[in-house]
């Protein structure tokens, strides 16, 4: 067997290294596994992403750079909706592929996900930051849409800040919504989400 030279392109990117965190062919429980992993581990990604742009997000709204942070919560707001986009691959699978791979999972859930529980820990950080841009800047919340022209800028932040709740909560409720028809397809009692 010959040995690749690995490319510069993987070596950046550290391909070898991602694309042996899946199993390999004779682990896998059932077919459909290798689909299950490669959509969680992308999930927990872009959670990632996500946590590194809500990061940066407060930060420039503590420094006053409110395009800056608009600009990351728009770039939030896109990965979110990737995120609740991409758990349609998980919809392909049958219900007897996906209980074969929970069995694998034993008692773990989507509820143990680092990268989700980071954002719902990050998340009032984000939103004292926000608060804080308000008050330096004498608004509300209400004042910014009541007369979106008088602060253009406070009103695309506010809506970045919806977006990202909004977005947020359509991933939690899309999973939980996947998660409950698979179960109701096998008539399974068990709580997976």
């Amino acid at each position: 067997m010959t040995d690749k030279k690995i490319t510069e392109y993987e070596k950046y990117l550290r391909v070898p290294e991602l694309l042996a965190l899946q199993k390999t062919p004779e682990e896998m429980s059932c077919h459909d596994e290798l689909l299950f992993q490669v959509v969680h581990q992308v999930e927990e990604l872009w959670m990632k992403l996500v946590l590194h742009e809500m990061a940066e997000a407060g930060r420039w709204m503590r420094d006053g750079e409110i395009a800056c942070a608009t600009y990351a919560l728009r770039r939030i707001h896109i990965v979110e909706w990737l995120m609740a986009e991409q758990l349609r691959l998980v919809e392909t699978l049958s219900p007897r592929a996906y209980f074969t791979i929970r069995q694998g999972l034993g008692r773990g859930s989507g509820s143990e996900s680092p990268g989700f529980n980071a954002i719902l820990a990050a998340a009032p950080a984000l939103w004292a930051a926000f608060t804080g841009v308000l008050d330096r800047r004498g608004k509300t919340v209400l004042e910014i849409h009541e007369q979106p022209d008088r602060a253009p800028e406070l009103f695309q932040l506010a809506e970045g800040m919806l977006d990202f709740d909004e977005y947020f909560q359509r991933f939690r409720t899309d999973h939980l919504a996947l998660v409950r028809r698979i179960i109701r397809i096998t008539g399974r009692t068990e709580s997976h989400t």
